[in-house]
């Protein structure tokens, strides 16, 4: 007797659709526009009053660093609280600082000690949106697509800051930096709202898809006599207590909430090297502004330059993500680094903004691999109880890198002047490299 065995296709995974992660990422996106312009918007609108680097330098890096404390505690918070409320609670807070500062940068004598502190608590009341989109799509996608997705998500922060540097030039040579702020006022609440409903609305279906397939696991162990399936762990649905960020394995039964530095060890030794590779961005945006003033040119190619550099982050994501995850990231970031720093030196002989640009442009292909690769080693060191705050961790780093950098070359270029400040630039992407080797030795 002939037995003819049927193979029937794999039945495709449930969970959200492409459309509903579509949708996650396009209001991520919109969340987080404001983010793209305020640092630069800042830069460059307080250069233009002024007419000094100095202080644009100082306004930045104001919101910038308080930006790093605000993405700490909201870390923090993420771990323990509902997303919803955190990241409602704090675009509520920006929404009512935003106007402030729009007022502040509408002065005809803008008083630098206001701007700064304005801009303080502007950068501290961004909404950490990016590590709850991370934290969604962590638990919502398969682990083989997690590097696609990811990188995707990176993608569509490049575009934003694609544009902010242009946009924010523009306006500001225009004199209408403050209207960017009020708009922003707008943009902050209504996109984290919109958010918020489509993170639910793909926990909830990432949520049902692990129900379908862990009954449809237990019928298949009935029939054969064996023990039933669970299934995954649902991709984003809260777990008891209503926590979106909480692990999988959190909760009742689970482990304790990491405490003490030892459970962090891992991911702080990472940081460091994530800190240089951010800072080249800093030093060149002073190094351009001094450039330009050196040149007596406006702001404004300045700005196009920073866009090119930040389209070319755009372009390197998108390769990125149509490769395969790397075996060994810390090998790709080396590489990833020296390959900026050849393309930052070209910057660093103080060529035409044209040539610059196009120099920057080849610099950024490396930018968000970088990043992505960065995130991806704090990923696998982070202790399962922090890993919303891990996440923060890292972006903060990125984050502490490039406001370094843009204090110290505001700070230098004057005395310096600008091919100096370009100049560490490259040093600093080099100096990734070694100190990465350290960090994963350990």
């Amino acid at each position: 007797m002939t037995t003819v065995k049927t193979r029937f296709p794999p039945r495709p995974r449930p969970g959200p659709s492409l459309l509903l992660l579509c949708l996650l990422l396009l209001w991520s996106l919109v969340a987080r526009l404001p983010l793209g312009l305020l640092s630069d918007a800042l830069l460059f609108g307080v250069h233009t009053a002024t007419g000094e680097v100095s202080p644009a330098g100082a306004v930045s890096s104001a919101a910038v660093v308080s930006a790093i404390a605000g993405a700490l505690v909201q870390g923090r918070l993420l771990d323990r609280h509902r997303p919803a409320a955190v990241l409602g609670a704090f675009a509520a807070a920006q929404t009512a600082v935003l106007p402030v500062l729009s007022a502040a940068t509408a002065a005809r004598s803008p008083s630098v000690p206001l701007l700064v502190l304005a801009a303080a608590a502007a950068g501290f009341c961004i909404p950490s949106v990016s590590a709850v989109t991370r934290l969604v799509l962590k638990r919502a996608v398969a682990p083989a697509r997690l590097n696609t997705v990811f990188t995707a998500d990176l993608v569509l922060l490049e575009a934003v800051f694609a544009a902010g540097p242009a946009i924010a030039a523009a306006a500001a040579a225009a004199g209408g930096a403050p209207a960017l702020f009020a708009c922003g006022a707008l943009i902050v609440p209504a996109g984290t709202a919109l958010f918020l409903h489509a993170a639910h609305r793909v926990g909830s279906a990432a949520a049902a898809g692990a129900a379908a397939e862990g009954a449809d696991g237990a019928g298949r162990g009935g029939e054969r006599g064996g023990a039933a399936s669970t299934g995954p762990q649902p991709a984003d649905a809260p777990p008891p207590g209503g926590r979106l960020s909480a692990p999988p394995s959190a909760g009742a039964g689970g482990p304790a909430p990491a405490r003490g530095l030892r459970p962090w060890y891992a991911v702080l030794r990472i940081l460091p090297a994530a800190a240089l590779a951010g800072a080249p961005l800093g030093l060149v945006e002073a190094g351009l502004l001094r450039l330009a003033a050196e040149r007596s040119a406006t702001v404004a190619p300045v700005g196009a330059a920073l866009s090119l550099f930040a389209l070319g982050s755009l372009v390197g994501g998108l390769l990125f993500a149509a490769v395969r995850r790397p075996a060994r990231p810390g090998r790709a970031i080396a590489l990833l680094c020296l390959a900026q720093a050849a393309a930052l030196a070209a910057v660093a002989t103080g060529p035409g903004f044209t040539a610059a640009g196009a120099a920057l442009a080849a610099a950024g292909l490396c930018a968000v691999p970088q990043l992505s690769l960065f995130l991806q080693l704090i990923d696998r060191a982070a202790p399962p109880s922090g890993w919303a705050q891990a996440q923060s961790l890292g972006g903060v780093a990125d984050t502490v890198g490039s406001a370094a950098g843009l204090a110290a070359g505001a700070a230098a270029a004057g005395a310096l002047g600008s091919g100096a400040v370009l100049s560490a630039a490259v040093a600093a992407a080099l100096a990734a490299v070694p100190v990465l080797a350290w960090a994963l030795r350990g």
